[in-house]
C-alpha cells in the first residue's frame, strides 16, 4: 500500500470513529436538539463588565487552559444575535460549533426566552451527528463550570418542539 492510501485510510478511520462517538453522545439523548445555552447570571456585574469577565476569565481560559487550545482567539464583536464560532479540541474530540454570548440586554421573543437571559449559547444546524457534536462541546463547558465554582444553569432544547429544558 502506498503512503498515500495508507494516510487516507487512516483519515477515514478517524472520521469513522468520530462519527461513531457523536452518534452515541446523540442516541444518549436522542430528544435533543443542537442547540445548549447554558445562563451564566453575574448579576452583580453591570453589563460592560459582564462582557469583560465572561469572555477573559470563563470562555477563553475555557478553550484555551482547560481544554488546551493556546491559539483561540474570541471575536469580541459577538453579542447578542451575532454569532460567533468555536473551534478546537474539547476533551479528546476536535469539534466546532456556533457560539452565542447573551449579556442581558436582548429582548425576549416570549417569556422566559433565552435571548434576554446573560449566558453562553452553543448551537450548529441539525442532524444527528450535529446534535452529538454540540452536546459534547456543552458537556465540557459544563465540566468546567463546575470546576470554577461558577453559578449557572444549563438548558437543553428539545428537539421536535424547540423549548428549553432544564438541565438536571
Amino acid at each position: 500500500m502506498s503512503n498515500s492510501k495508507d494516510s487516507q485510510e487512516l483519515i477515514n478511520q478517524a472520521r469513522q470513529k468520530r462519527q461513531r462517538l457523536l452518534l452515541e453522545r446523540f442516541e444518549q439523548s436522542p430528544s435533543l436538539d443542537s442547540a445548549v445555552f447554558f445562563e451564566i447570571p453575574r448579576l452583580d456585574l453591570d453589563t460592560d463588565s459582564y462582557k469583560v469577565w465572561l469572555v477573559e476569565d470563563v470562555e477563553t481560559p475555557w478553550i484555551r487552559d482547560f481544554n488546551g487550545n493556546q491559539d483561540y482567539r474570541p471575536n469580541l464583536s459577538s453579542w447578542n444575535e451575532n454569532e460567533g464560532g468555536i473551534l478546537g479540541k474539547f476533551g479528546e474530540n476536535y469539534l466546532q460549533c456556533k457560539l452565542h454570548r447573551y449579556d442581558g440586554t436582548r429582548e425576549a421573543y416570549a417569556p422566559g426566552d433565552y435571548r434576554e437571559k446573560r449566558g453562553l449559547f452553543l448551537r450548529d444546524h441539525f442532524s444527528e451527528l450535529d446534535a452529538g457534536k454540540v452536546l459534547l462541546i456543552s458537556d465540557n463547558l459544563q465540566q468546567y463550570l463546575i470546576s470554577l465554582g461558577t453559578e449557572f444553569t444549563r438548558f437543553n432544547f428539545d428537539r421536535k418542539g424547540r423549548g428549553m429544558i432544564k438541565a438536571d
